[in-house]
């Protein structure tokens, strides 16, 4: 078979929801990026469930030099409400600017990712497997995991602004796995790590917030509710419940 002829069974193969698997795999293996873009967009189309299907299908689009999977990919992203991952393929969609066409209107193909920006995939990557050990309440293995992800930045360049954004995230699942334990001086600690490394970042800033409050720390607690609120508006009516509360409690004392 050609390589086009290959993309028609793909395309008929997914239709018929039969050994798609298989046969993407194949296109996979003999380079034909755009049958990868083409059976990740039929799944999308076919059903919801097939969503993370499509994510791993565009993103070997992609290392295939496939630019059109970008946009679509992180616009995905964006569906499914996975802002790191959406902010990571951003970044490598702008550096590479891979929105230049040719004379007839195709997305210029590129051979890979710049060997300096796989780092930022391989650390998302890493991230993702101790988020999935973090829902499946994997506690201490998800620890591990983060943890392993904090040495891998370590071991590159912790002024890189790319990997500061996303070790912020990291402190911030670590902080929430303490918060879990009942650890607070820990939750404390990374949420700050997190601030640090991204001060817009609300949600250690809310987490901190609760934090302090459980340890009666509650000035530290108002002041933590007050900067959440000041970052994300639409945190306002929740927060200003947050802030009564500690105000109760503060004539309480």
């Amino acid at each position: 078979k050609t390589l086009k002829d290959n993309e028609e069974t793909l395309l008929e193969a997914v239709e018929a929801q039969s050994e798609a698997l298989f046969w993407f795999t194949i296109a996979g293996q003999r380079g034909h990026a755009g049958a990868l873009f083409n059976i990740g967009l039929k799944l999308l189309f076919i059903s919801k469930e097939q969503r993370s299907c499509t994510i791993d299908l565009w993103k070997s689009a992609i290392r295939r030099g496939y630019t059109k999977a970008y946009p679509a990919l992180i616009k995905l992203f964006h569906t499914e409400n996975q802002k790191e991952e959406a902010i990571v393929w951003r970044q490598l969609f702008e550096s590479h600017q891979l929105l230049l066409n040719d004379i007839e209107g195709r997305p210029i193909m590129k051979p890979t990712l710049k060997k300096a920006e796989e780092k930022y995939v391989t650390l998302n990557a890493m991230k993702q497997k101790g988020n999935k050990l973090y829902r499946n309440k994997n506690f201490d293995q998800a620890l591990d995991q983060y943890t392993r992800c904090l040495e891998f930045v370590e071991q590159k360049d912790t002024q890189d602004a790319l990997l500061q954004l996303l070790s912020s995230r990291i402190h911030f699942n670590v902080a929430m796995i303490h918060f879990q334990k009942k650890e607070h001086e820990k939750t404390i600690q990374h949420c700050s790590i997190a601030i640090a490394l991204d001060d817009q970042y609300v949600k250690p800033k809310y987490r901190r917030a609760l934090t302090y409050e459980a340890t009666k720390q509650y000035d530290a607690a108002l002041k933590d509710f007050y900067a959440c609120m000041i970052s994300d508006s639409s945190l306002t009516a929740k927060v200003t419940e947050d802030m009564k509360r500690i105000q109760m409690a503060l004539k309480n004392q």
